[in-house]
């Protein structure tokens, strides 16, 4: 995956309990940054949202991801993560992502040629 963050691009490799990031500066003098993430095995798989909810005030802005739970009324939420982020990490987070889905669209067309 390859991602842009202003002059910024980075590629993400993923390894067993290990995230490793490399950032190369675009600018006129290239030098590489590697940042490894470690997370613990617990962490590893993940887990499922398939609802978010946003708050922002003026110091932060927190996501809260959760899973809607089946056959139940009224319909209810159940929080399985909270992150909270400042706001230019929020910025940040926005590029990459917005990055990811255009690569992910851009090979589906390409695989569906």
């Amino acid at each position: 995956m390859r991602s842009t963050c202003g002059k910024t691009q980075s590629k993400v490799a993923y390894e067993r309990n290990l995230l490793t990031i490399k950032f190369m500066n675009t600018q006129a003098n290239p030098q590489e940054n590697k940042l490894q993430v470690k997370f613990d095995a617990d962490q590893e798989s993940g887990v499922y949202a398939n609802a978010v909810s946003v708050h922002l005030n003026k110091n932060e802005m927190v996501l809260d991801f959760g899973y809607i739970l089946p056959n139940v009324k009224p319909t209810t939420i159940k929080v399985v993560s909270r992150v909270n982020l400042s706001h230019q990490t929020a910025e940040n987070f926005l590029s990459i992502l917005s990055n990811a889905i255009l690569d992910y669209k851009n090979k589906q067309k390409e695989a569906n040629k």
